[in-house]
């Protein structure tokens, strides 16, 4: 249950820092043709799907092993899919650091 309630803080704020970046570039003065001609904000756009992309797929994980505990089925995790879900958390930590 914890690590479930984590991952949901973490899409949560996630969600947040991406809708305020949004308000950022449709709302102040600069408007988006000022964003839309700088390459940093492309590559800031980029890094957001790539994590997106990248913690997709422990969220789902995380959600049916979650799901499948409330309704008695849960059953413990392969060594291969915790490499795996290891694997990929280890690449966020360093793409981020």
């Amino acid at each position: 249950n914890l690590v479930a309630n984590a991952d949901i803080g973490f899409g949560l704020w996630g969600a947040l820092i991406t809708y305020t970046g949004y308000l950022r570039v449709v709302s102040t003065e600069k408007g988006f043709d000022f964003y839309a001609h700088e390459p940093i904000f492309w590559l800031k756009i980029a890094f957001v799907g790539i994590f997106g992309a990248a913690s997709f797929f422990n969220t789902t994980q995380v959600i049916k092993r979650s799901v499948a505990r409330r309704n008695g089925n849960f059953e413990p995790m392969s060594e291969a899919l915790a490499n795996r879900m290891i694997q990929i958390c280890n690449a966020e930590i360093v793409a981020i650091g």
